[in-house]
């Protein structure tokens, strides 16, 4: 009971007793989130447009798995399945949430801001690490922000662009589309405003205005007409699209697609523009802050400030939000943009398929064999270090931390996420953790040809621990390149687990373990120092 008692004064013992205390708070509170190994969820098929190579299947899967990370999901899977398709899978089934995820991995990414036609700025000029959002409530409103810096050869070109635009609108777009025409009923296109249609059609025309691709907005009165008008303006390819209403006539669908275009559908709500009618301190200005059905998603005014061709490194996109919660919404559409912004650009566009539910029971069957193996692990390691050394006195010390480290790891790995990978990882961190306790006994236990008890104790631990750090760096470093270039997220789940079991080794358990097994032993290491005497 004495031994029992100063142990429980030991520093080291006593911050494995505090860790372990926080990781059974920890899981008590907030459980342990399993991946989509272990509970099921649902799976999205991405499409590519064309067949990809080795480089942009692992840009695409970079690029995605940034985008859902820095949006702040819990567990998203990318990965790729030849080289035309791509399955991003999630351990949720929340409608609004699987909205979220389509919506972002869908997205190619383009971002660029236009100024009187002309290309200000994109997001090949953004430094990713130094997007910021933030929202503020104004009102029944809610305005979002995204900050960013970019590289000064963008900022030089958009203060070349926009020099002398004072009070010009910076339309800013994310996918613009290519390509492609907009066909919008009289009632859409002035819908929310006093505008009359050809003052609401100039204003348009003008936000798809660029210098080298203009997208043209046909106002769909009389189909015959607007054939017509199609037909000797613009020039199809196999890849134009016509961007129109859901409900527009099933007339005008057919006639789109019977001229060679590809139909792009959108809510009546999104395919209407919104409108900023102000007024400067000379003159009045008007024009389109807000097109969801092609990409806009702001267009603030430019300021004297940022207008005399003075280069700034610090850039904004800004919007508003309404609606019941509209704070929600806005932190959403930030995030969005942000995600985006810090993913960058895809190589091909995907286009989302269908969703499938991946069934839980055999995610079941998975947690309860993963959970089989484990306590089998930790059978069999009992067995043998019965057999090795026949004492309670070194087999329980070796269950009691071998149980601890595996709470701990748990705890930690899982308030993130534990998928298959992760466990296998949590496993394999028992055997290295059995391993180095095996080291600190058999080297505090060996004879020593040290005089004096406390001085041969002290040399042995010194040499059991330069083994096991030494074993833990290894590792370590051998998982690294795993964890930063692996696509995969069930080896960077391996490798995770087996970095955070190292760690955990070196600083806390194994230093426990053996002040436990040097305080059990004391006895017969002075009788050992005292015979070499």
């Amino acid at each position: 009971m004495s031994a029992v008692i100063d142990l429980l004064h030991d520093r080291q013992i006593q911050m494995l007793l505090v860790l372990v205390a926080l990781s059974l708070l920890i899981v008590a509170v907030n459980g342990v989130h399993l991946g989509i190994d272990f509970v099921g969820g649902t799976r999205i098929p991405l499409t590519a447009s064309a067949p990809m190579d080795q480089d942009q299947i692992n840009d695409v899967l970079a690029k995605l798995q940034s985008r859902t990370s820095s949006f702040g999901l819990k567990e998203v899977k990318v990965r790729a399945v030849g080289n035309t398709e791509i399955y991003v899978e999630v351990a949720e089934s929340d409608s609004s949430l699987l909205e979220q995820i389509q919506r972002i991995v869908k997205e190619k990414g383009t971002y660029e801001g236009l100024v009187d036609g002309k290309v200000a700025i994109t997001n090949k000029g953004i430094y990713p690490g130094t997007i910021r959002t933030s929202t503020t409530k104004v009102g029944q409103y809610a305005q979002w922000k995204v900050e960013f810096v970019v590289t000064p050869e963008a900022s030089q070109q958009f203060a070349d662009t926009a020099k002398g635009k004072a009070h010009k609108p910076l339309y800013m777009f994310l996918d613009r589309p290519t390509d492609s025409i907009v066909v919008i009923s009289r009632a859409d296109l002035v819908s929310g405003t006093s505008l009359s249609e050809a003052e609401a059609l100039d204003l348009a025309q003008k936000a798809l205005t660029r210098e080298d691709k203009t997208i043209p907005v046909f106002v769909l009165d009389d189909w015959a007409s607007v054939k017509n008008e199609i037909n000797g303006s613009v020039a199809i390819t196999n890849k134009s699209t016509a961007i129109i209403s859901t409900e527009a006539p099933a007339e005008v669908k057919k006639g789109l697609t019977g001229l060679g275009f590809k139909i792009t559908e959108i809510e009546p709500a999104k395919l209407s523009p919104t409108y900023s009618l102000q007024t400067s301190p000379t003159e009045p200005y008007r024009f389109v802050n807000r097109w969801d059905a092609v990409g806009l998603l702001s267009a603030p005014a430019l300021g004297s400030t940022v207008t005399d061709g003075t280069p700034s490194s610090g850039y904004l996109i800004e919007g508003t939000s309404q609606g019941t919660d509209p704070v929600t919404a806005a932190n959403t559409e930030g995030r969005f943009i942000a995600s985006i912004l810090t993913g960058g650009a895809l190589p091909v566009e995907l286009t989302a398929g269908s969703t499938t539910t991946i069934p839980a029971p055999l995610g079941a069957e998975f947690l309860k064999w993963s959970v089989v193996a484990a306590i089998a692990a930790l059978a069999g390691i009992v067995a043998l270090i019965a057999l090795r050394y026949r004492t309670m006195k070194i087999i329980l010390p070796i269950i009691f931390v071998s149980v601890v480290e595996m709470i701990i790891l748990v705890a930690i790995i899982g308030s993130f996420t534990i998928d298959l990978g992760g466990m296998a990882g949590i496993i394999a961190a028992l055997g290295v953790s059995v391993d180095a306790q095996i080291v600190v006994t058999d080297e505090l236990l060996k004879h020593s040809s040290m005089k004096g008890s406390a001085k041969g104790a002290k040399a042995k631990m010194n040499k059991a621990f330069s083994i096991v750090v030494t074993n833990a760096v290894v590792a370590i470093v051998a998982m690294i390149p795993l964890l930063l270039f692996s696509n995969l997220v069930e080896i960077i789940g391996f490798a995770t687990s087996t970095i955070l079991g190292a760690i955990l080794g070196v600083l806390i358990t194994r230093p426990a373990y053996g002040a436990i097994v040097e305080k059990l032993f004391e006895k017969e290491i002075e009788e050992d120092a005292e015979a070499e005497q």
